[in-house]
C-alpha cells in the first residue's frame, strides 16, 4: 500500500504540515485522539516534531488545558 509523503516540520509557531500549521497544544490533542493513527507513520512524524521541538527549547513549560 502506497501513502502520499506527509512532510511535518517543527517551527516557532507549531507543527508546519503543508500550507497549515498546528499549535503544539491542539498535536498533542490531535494525537491523543487519534488523529494521526492511520497512516501511523503521521503520528510518528508529530512525534519527531515534538522532541525536535523540545530539544530546541520551543515548547517551554507545556501548561495542561
Amino acid at each position: 500500500m502506497q501513502y502520499d509523503e506527509f512532510q511535518a516540520e517543527a517551527t516557532a509557531h507549531g507543527i508546519r504540515t503543508g500550507s497549515m500549521t498546528i499549535d503544539y497544544h491542539d498535536a498533542i490533542r490531535r494525537l491523543d485522539a487519534g488523529e494521526f493513527d492511520t497512516p501511523n507513520v503521521r503520528g510518528l512524524r508529530i512525534l519527531q516534531c515534538l522532541a525536535q521541538a523540545d530539544e530546541a527549547g520551543l515548547l517551554g513549560k507545556l501548561r495542561l488545558r
